[in-house]
């Protein structure tokens, strides 16, 4: 575990006692509200290993379920009551069938109209482009993540349904009328393995190429566990992000954010400073919003993976003397990163001009954004 990591861990636990102690004075209406921390970052981002360093726990999430740990919103917190042998707790909550058929039918309508635009084209420009199996499919639009979504609910036995945008087929399944009508699903363990093993078992069932899984129909899970981290009332909220084409999702996260009393912004070191998604995390408007609310201080951000490095690189990047130890070498990339970051959240932002923002300025001081 880096020191960075360590640190935040530490000031995690620390905060966690001090409430914990503090709640036996705080009126009961008030214990009852947790302190929500919301984890917002992209695929890859290392979100998971971060959650886990700082609850500690090596793996709580399977492992092999990767595609629903990093679209589907889960929210960590201390198991309060339990049954005996059963100190860890998993609630999976499905969409409702009306969330799902307003899905899925805006989605059949995004593939037809795909389909018939590309039909049309070949027509006007006389090709034979349209006798190609599926060649109106361009990656990366979005009928093409329709198709994608659909196949992972599905499976490719209905690969003719989801193809000819068949919604009324479709919207009859019966494995998906099942899942969908059960709503919410508890789980039990007595440890945090067997735990991820019946997540494991309940969200990718076997031969989902086929038959296809539940993941995508997932709306939220929530997980309670015996962390000292959250005992005094602290909720980490993972999410999949601020672009999540899963429509109820994305209005939960929102959701979240509106009720968040920090947010954790997490990206790998290496694309921290200069990757498009990371200046994504923290468009214009957000920044403004944050600042403009006086919610100045509950915004931090976490880079992750600050233990690759190559020394040789680092120093070609940053122009430093190729005697510069691989030590030092991490020390200036995280020094750079930190300004880089300070830099591009105070960018356009016109309160980031104010006094209390400058190096030296006001009874405050200077302003840093948190980067840990």
């Amino acid at each position: 575990m880096s020191a960075s990591l360590r640190a935040l861990r530490n000031t995690f636990i620390k905060d966690a006692s001090a409430s914990a102690s503090a709640a036996l004075s705080i009126p009961e209406t008030e214990v009852e509200r947790p302190f929500k921390i919301v984890v917002i970052g992209g695929t890859g981002a290392g979100k998971s290993t971060l959650l886990n360093a700082l609850i500690g726990e090596a793996v709580l999430l399977p492992t092999n379920c990767m595609r629903a740990c990093t679209s589907t919103i889960v929210e960590l917190s201390y198991l309060t009551e339990a049954c005996v042998g059963e100190t860890y707790v998993a609630t999976i909550e499905y969409l409702s069938p009306e969330e799902w058929a307003a899905q899925l039918d805006a989605m059949c309508r995004t593939i037809a109209l795909a389909r018939k635009t590309f039909l049309e084209q070949c027509r006007i420009n006389k090709t034979e482009d349209d006798k190609k199996e599926n060649n109106w499919l361009i990656a990366g639009t979005p009928a093409s993540d329709a198709v994608v979504r659909l196949r992972s609910v599905y499976g490719h036995s209905m690969e003719e349904s989801i193809m000819t945008a068949d919604a009324i087929t479709l919207h009859c399944h019966p494995r998906v009328l099942k899942v969908l009508s059960c709503q919410k699903i508890q789980l039990a363990a007595a440890s945090a393995p067997e735990l991820s093993l019946k997540l494991t078992k309940e969200i990718d069932p076997e031969n989902q190429s086929i038959n296809g899984t539940h993941w995508p129909l997932i709306k939220r899970v929530s997980i309670q566990g015996p962390w000292a981290t959250l005992m005094g009332g602290l909720h980490l909220i993972d999410a999949p992000g601020l672009h999540d084409d899963n429509m109820a999702r994305a209005d939960v996260v929102r959701c979240f954010l509106r009720e968040a009393d920090a947010i954790l912004l997490v990206s790998t070191i290496k694309r921290a400073a200069n990757d498009k998604t990371t200046k994504d995390l923290m468009p214009l408007e957000f920044r403004r919003g944050l600042l403009s609310s006086g919610r100045l201080g509950q915004l931090a951000f976490v880079a992750t993976q600050t233990d690759e490095l190559v020394p040789s690189e680092i120093r070609r990047n940053l122009h430093l003397a190729n005697s510069t130890s691989p030590i030092e070498c991490a020390v200036a990339r995280n020094t750079y990163t930190k300004h880089r970051l300070t830099e591009d959240f105070f960018r356009g932002v016109e309160m980031g001009l104010l006094p209390i923002n400058r190096e030296g300025g006001g009874a405050f001081g200077s302003f840093q954004f948190p980067v840990f």
